[in-house]
C-alpha cells in the first residue's frame, strides 16, 4: 500500500539530488538552453523555491513509500482561497515506474487533500513529457492552457 509522509529534513539531499538534474534536462529540452546554464537555473530555482528545504514554510513536501521505503516524491502548494493545491513536482523512482505507484500516490493525495477542503490539483507538465501526460489524462486532468516562449 501506498502512503505519503511528510519528507524529514535529512531525506531532502536525495530529493535534491534527484530534482536538479532533472529539472535541468527538463529546461534544456524545453527551452534549449544549454546543458551547464540550465544546471545552474536548476539549482537557483529549488534554492528560491525551498530555501528551507523540507521545512520551508508554505510548502508540501511529502516522500511517497511502499514497505518503509522512500519510492517517489509529491511536492505541493495549498492555496485556500481557490480550493486548490499545486502539483510542482511528482516522481516516481525508475525501478518503480509503471507498476501504478503513480496513480495510487495522486490517489493518497487526493485522499488527503479533500477532508481539507481541497477541490481541484492542478500542474504543469512539460510539453515533452508524454508518459505524464498519458498518466495525468488517464487520471482526470485536463488542459487548461499552453505555455509558450521564444528565443530572444
Amino acid at each position: 500500500m501506498i502512503t505519503l509522509r511528510p519528507m524529514q529534513a535529512h531525506e531532502f539531499p536525495a530529493f535534491k539530488a534527484y530534482f536538479i538534474p532533472e529539472y535541468a534536462a527538463e529546461i534544456t529540452a524545453n527551452y534549449g538552453t544549454p546543458a551547464d546554464q540550465a544546471l545552474a537555473q536548476a539549482t537557483q530555482d529549488l534554492a528560491q523555491d525551498l530555501p528551507q528545504g523540507a521545512d520551508t514554510p508554505g510548502e508540501n513536501l511529502m516522500c511517497i513509500v511502499l514497505a518503509e521505503q522512500v519510492i517517489g516524491y509529491l511536492f505541493y502548494t495549498l492555496n485556500t482561497a481557490t480550493k486548490s493545491a499545486f502539483i510542482g513536482d511528482f516522481h516516481v523512482l525508475p525501478a518503480h515506474q509503471s507498476q501504478g505507484i503513480g496513480s495510487a500516490a495522486i490517489a493518497a493525495l487526493t485522499d488527503l487533500l479533500k477532508p481539507q477542503g481541497i477541490t481541484q490539483l492542478r500542474l504543469r507538465v512539460a510539453a515533452s513529457n508524454t508518459r505524464a501526460h498519458r498518466l495525468y489524462t488517464k487520471l482526470g486532468f485536463f488542459p487548461t492552457g499552453i505555455n509558450m516562449a521564444k528565443t530572444l
